[in-house]
């Protein structure tokens, strides 16, 4: 039996919203790395990542497990795309910003989550 089939739902929903928050800080972190390698980081990262998180949708797809890495991989290609229209900065800030929201999303929402459970049934 697979380790996803074991897990409740609950279990499961809190994987993929910490599965969300580690795509946000991947993203954080190669926006990082691109930047500090690159004097036009904005078509590398805009399509890297953009790239990456099609790419891990096929294989969250195909291994049949909790879909939220794409989805925050995803959510750092957008973020790197409006960053210009922003006028944010430096892409060293968008880089520290996204790993800070990834690393704050993953230790969070599950918890968030929970509570607004708790609320919904009073």
């Amino acid at each position: 039996m697979s380790e996803e089939a074991e897990l409740t739902e609950e279990e499961r929903q809190r994987k993929h919203l910490r599965l969300v928050g580690y795509g946000i800080a991947v993203s954080g972190l190669l926006t990082l790395l691109v930047a500090s390698v690159s004097t036009r980081p904005y078509g590398i990262l805009v399509w890297g990542l953009g790239g990456l998180a099609v790419a891990a949708l096929v294989l969250e797809a195909t291994q049949g497990g909790a879909r939220g890495l794409s989805l925050g991989l995803l959510t750092g290609s957008f973020g790197v795309w409006i960053w210009p229209h922003l006028d944010g900065g430096s892409y060293y800030m968008l880089g520290v910003l996204l790993v800070a929201v990834g690393a704050l999303n993953a230790a969070l929402t599950p918890h968030f989550r929970r509570f607004g459970e708790r609320l919904a049934e009073r």
